[in-house]
């Protein structure tokens, strides 16, 4: 086996590990300072930086798509960015308990990975929590005696939405302080006319609307496209010998998603009327959807 590395603060930093197997275990020193860091791309399909040290002879590189297992050893305590980028076929990574030192971008495309193997007891102190946090997919955890199932981390979509909320709300509260005025109120008032079907100089209705927002289209285009579509749609039906029928069950959903712009138009009747100029791009969501439902009734029918 053979390595790249560097010094760094606490013993070495590790930048590539060579040799033929896509299972390697990371040796716990090199040319006696402890293994103490994976650097950045460590594991990834890219170039070594210029300058670092060489020991071994091996000449292949255990990188992307030919890793598939690595066992870090106790000595680790810091996983550089993108440590394991473009991984896809890593399956399992074990390490020991002290790991508190974790990049951006650790994981990103390990499509294939299931299991982070911990030696530690399952009630010692790990950084089990911040690696959790480098996945979003679901992920089970191996340790002495326990083994534990985390489904996939959706954490940071709550926290986004709780945080986009909670900034508008705290602008009006400033602007409430500040001001001396009531901003609160006057935001829940601007909120109220916004889905209103009333424009200061016009009353509006749904039809205006969908005619505002239609109207942004060029239907010359938009129909010979369509026309485009379905022609090459029933083609494929034809050479493929199916029989175009509806299916309720499969394309349901596409149908759904094919309304939500409407249901939006609806219920921000006076906003998607004064800005029709932006929020007709929100029919690119029926037109998308109603190509997918055109693609299901043109499929193969199954022989099974």
């Amino acid at each position: 086996m053979g390595l790249y590395w560097e010094p760094c603060p606490g013993g070495a930093r590790l930048l590539r590990l060579l040799g033929d197997t896509p299972c390697p275990a990371v040796p716990g020193t090199i040319e006696g300072l402890p293994v103490a860091e994976l650097g950045p791309y460590c594991f990834a399909d890219r170039p070594v930086r210029p300058g670092a040290r060489r020991t071994g002879d091996d000449a292949h590189e255990i990188t992307g798509n030919f890793v598939e297992e690595v066992i870090l050893p106790d000595t680790v305590r810091v996983l550089d960015s993108a440590a394991f980028y473009n991984c896809r076929r890593l399956r399992r990574v074990t390490l020991g308990p002290g790991v508190e030192g974790f990049g951006s971008d650790l994981f990103t495309n390990c499509r294939q990975l299931q299991t982070f193997r911990l030696r530690a007891a399952a009630d010692a102190p790990t950084g089990l929590k911040k690696l959790l946090g480098a996945v979003s997919a679901d992920i089970t955890v191996e340790l002495d005696g326990a083994q534990l199932f985390y489904p996939e981390y959706s954490e940071f979509l709550a926290a986004w939405g709780f945080g986009y909320v909670a900034f508008w709300a705290m602008k009006w509260l400033i602007g409430s302080l500040v001001l001396g005025r009531n901003v609160l109120q006057e935001a829940a008032d601007q909120i109220a006319y916004r889905v209103s079907d009333k424009i200061v100089w016009l009353q509006i209705d749904y039809k205006t609307v969908l005619q505002t927002n239609l109207g942004c289209f060029n239907f010359r285009t938009w129909q010979l496209l369509l026309l485009v579509l379905v022609a090459v749609c029933l083609l494929l039906a034809f050479f493929r010998r199916t029989v175009m029928r509806v299916r309720l069950l499969n394309t349901l959903p596409y149908m759904l998603v094919a309304a939500t712009p409407f249901v939006w138009y609806k219920l921000t009747e006076n906003h998607s009327c004064i800005h029709g100029f932006f929020t007709h791009r929100d029919l690119a969501v029926t037109i998308f959807a109603t190509a997918c439902i055109l693609v299901d009734l043109s499929r193969k029918e199954s022989t099974l």
